[in-house]
């Protein structure tokens, strides 16, 4: 562009016709003194379309950072959905945790309780082998007594009363294990 403004401005002066012959003096005709300014035009007109290739360059690396920026915005929050998302599903999971921790207490009372019916049951069917042995004690005394005394048919009597006790309780027993 500077051998362009050169070249112009000799080729301004060639055309002025009215200076002295100063060219003639250094020896220049004016025809190399117009071949010197075209010359420097056709430089500064390439130069200068060099300058807009440029521009035009620059502004295609402006649009592709401007691209850019808006894939990073968009990847930002993408990231920030993202970890939104996580943070639901961490209390999602203490949530169940809690509940899991509730459920097993609620297995450790009931296994508890279970242990208490069983041994309430044996404790019953325990009581139900005694009556029944009392029973069997009571109808062997009512069996030896009758045919000998009146009392006998009595003992009997309550022989059977307490082998239904016994039958009762040993009933109670295993309907406690059961539970």
């Amino acid at each position: 562009m500077k051998l362009g403004h050169a070249g112009m401005e000799l080729a301004h002066w060639d055309g002025a016709g009215t200076h002295w012959d100063g060219a003639g003096t250094l020896g220049w005709s004016w025809d190399t003194l117009g071949g010197l300014g075209h010359t420097g035009r056709e430089l500064g007109h390439t130069g200068m379309k060099l300058g807009h290739t440029g521009m035009e360059l620059g502004h295609t690396g402006m649009e592709l950072g401007h691209a850019g920026m808006e894939l990073g915005h968009a990847e930002m929050e993408l990231g920030h959905a993202e970890m939104e998302l996580g943070h639901a599903g961490m209390e999602l999971g203490h949530a169940g945790m809690e509940l899991g921790h509730a459920g097993m207490e609620l297995g450790h009372t009931g296994m508890e309780l279970g242990h208490t019916g069983m041994e309430l049951g044996h404790a019953g069917m325990e009581l139900g082998h005694t009556g029944m042995e009392l029973g069997h004690a009571g109808m062997e005394l009512g069996h030896a007594g009758t045919g000998t005394h009146w009392d006998g048919a009595g003992a009997l009597g309550l022989g059977h009363t307490g082998m239904e006790l016994g039958h009762a309780g040993m009933e109670l027993g295993h309907a406690a294990c059961c539970v």
